[in-house]
């Protein structure tokens, strides 16, 4: 399986089918993993990218990191991978929930090396209106505090509530319990302490997206555009004059209609 050398770690990846390069950049789990199936229906329209996180599952850390800076080291080494593989021609990214945010961040970063760019709810609490922000930010903060008093699964409970469907929660809750996967209990330390105060809190840097709109197609559920993730694009594509898609499912539509959420990708994207 390849690996790829970027500073200060190893990022684990892979490609599956043939066609212009199509990197799906994952979100709060981290791993490439989760698009596996809908990775699979991709592959006869792109070069389907799946990878680890920086500090995820099979992508490892070698160095001295700067967590001050890390959501732009996560672009960075987005933008690296896709340089990599796509051989420095603009690219197809779809990104899903903090993976929304990093993804948000390689395209004001590395513009160039985007054609277009699927930004699928991404968790940024400032985007939300007055009575829904406050009250979703401080859930967001009290996941860390159980988190640290109690531990990961504890902490998952409250996180999870706020943030998935009632059939999404069934799945999360699984994961969470970290037998399904074998990096499970490394990956959600790894989230909680360097992720969850970080990505949901960045600033939204509308005037800067306003530059690129012509390549972001803001996307929400068709389950839970509702919910407070799946408010934000449309609130995002609102401010950029643009209107938000609908992928179906919800906010983990490419593991539970993976079929369906590739054709939609697809269709978008062309």
């Amino acid at each position: 399986m390849p690996n790829f050398q970027v500073p200060g770690a190893t990022l684990f990846y892979e490609t599956n089918g043939s066609g212009p390069a199509l990197l799906l950049i994952p979100g709060a789990s981290g791993t490439g993993n989760v698009f596996k199936k809908t990775a699979n229906k991709l592959a006869p329209d792109f070069t389907a990218i799946t990878y680890d996180r920086r500090g995820f599952s099979k992508s490892y850390l070698t160095g001295k990191q700067d967590y001050a800076n890390r959501l732009d080291q996560d672009a960075d080494d987005a933008a690296a991978l896709l340089k990599h593989v796509a051989k420095g021609k603009p690219s197809f990214v779809f990104a899903t929930s903090s993976g929304a945010v990093v993804g948000r961040t390689l395209l004001l970063r590395h513009p160039d090396s985007i054609e277009t760019i699927m930004l699928h709810e991404p968790p940024l609490c400032k985007a939300l209106p007055d009575g829904i922000r406050e009250p979703y930010s401080e859930k967001t903060k009290n996941a860390y505090d159980v988190y640290r008093e109690k531990g990961a699964i504890a902490a998952m409970e409250g996180f999870i509530d706020v943030n998935f469907t009632p059939r999404e929660a069934k799945i999360m809750r699984l994961g969470a319990q970290a037998h399904v996967d074998p990096f499970g209990v490394g990956n959600q330390l790894y989230w909680f302490e360097f992720e969850l105060l970080v990505y949901p809190f960045a600033e939204l840097r509308i005037e800067e997206m306003k530059k690129y709109a012509d390549k972001i197609i803001f996307a929400t559920s068709e389950e839970a555009s509702d919910l407070p993730a799946g408010m934000v694009p449309q609130i995002l594509a609102e401010k950029l004059g643009k209107k938000a898609i609908v992928l179906p499912g919800a906010h983990l539509g490419y593991l539970t209609e993976p079929e369906d959420f590739a054709q939609a990708i697809t269709t978008y994207m062309e």
